[in-house]
C-alpha cells in the first residue's frame, strides 16, 4: 500500500512540475505566449515521463523528470515539425519521446530501497539500481536501454510492414473498384453512341428531305 501511495504522490508532482514548466517555457521562449495545446501536452508529457518509474524514485526526481519532459515535449515536437513528419496531435512527442524518457529514467532513478520492495527483487543482480544512488551496478539502465531498442525496432518493423500490406491492399481495391466501374460504364457508353449515330441520321434525312422540298 504505501508503494502504491508513492507512486501517485509522485505522478501527481511529475504532472504538475511538467505543466508548470511547460507555462515558463512559453512565457521565456515564445514571447510569452502561452498555448492551451502546448499546456496539456506538457501535463500528459510528466504522466507519460514518470509512469515507469513512479513507485521506484524520490519525490525529487519525479519533480526532475517533469521539468524534463516539459523540454522533451518541446523540442521532439519541433523536431517534427522540421522533418516535416505529419504529427497534428503531437503524438510521438507526447507517448513516444517521454515514453524513451521514463524507461531511461528508471536506470538513472530508481531508488535502492524501494527497488528492495520489487516482485522480482530476488532475480536482481547486485547493485540492480539507479545510476543516482552510490553502489549501481549499471545493470538496470542497461536493461531498459535493452528495452528502447527492443521495442523501437518492433514498432518500425511492424508498422512498416501495416504500413505497406494497407497501401498495397487500397491500392487493390481501388484497381478493382475502377475496373468494375469501366465495365459497368462500357454497356452505357456503347448505347449512348449508337443512339447518337441515330440521331445523326434522322437528322441527315431532315435536311435532305427538306432540301428537297425547297
Amino acid at each position: 500500500m504505501a508503494l502504491s501511495v508513492h507512486a501517485v504522490v509522485n505522478t501527481v508532482l511529475a504532472m504538475a512540475s511538467a505543466t508548470l514548466s511547460t507555462v515558463v517555457f512559453d512565457q521565456v521562449f515564445n514571447d510569452g505566449v502561452n498555448d492551451v495545446f502546448d499546456t496539456c501536452n506538457g501535463l500528459l508529457g510528466g504522466l507519460v515521463a514518470v509512469t515507469a518509474g513512479c513507485a521506484f524514485m524520490s519525490n525529487w526526481a519525479a519533480l526532475v523528470v517533469g521539468v524534463i519532459s516539459s523540454i522533451v515535449t518541446k523540442k521532439s515536437a519541433e523536431f517534427m515539425l522540421y522533418m516535416k513528419i505529419d504529427d497534428p496531435l503531437d503524438a510521438f512527442s507526447v507517448h513516444g519521446a517521454n515514453g524513451i524518457l521514463a524507461t531511461l529514467y528508471v536506470g538513472l532513478a530508481a531508488r535502492p530501497d524501494l527497488i528492495e520492495q520489487h516482485y522480482a527483487f530476488d532475480y536482481h543482480p547486485k547493485g540492480h539500481w539507479g545510476l543516482f544512488y552510490s553502489g549501481s551496478s549499471g545493470s538496470l539502465i542497461l536493461i531498459q536501454l535493452q528495452g528502447v531498442l527492443a521495442v523501437s525496432v518492433f514498432v518500425a518493423v511492424a508498422m512498416s510492414t501495416w504500413i505497406l500490406l494497407m497501401t498495397s491492399l487500397s491500392a487493390a481495391l481501388r484497381s478493382s473498384r475502377a475496373k468494375k466501374k469501366e465495365d459497368n460504364d462500357a454497356p452505357s457508353t456503347r448505347a449512348v453512341i449508337k443512339d447518337f449515330k441515330r440521331c445523326t441520321r434522322a437528322c441527315k434525312g431532315i435536311r435532305r428531305a427538306y432540301q428537297r422540298s425547297h
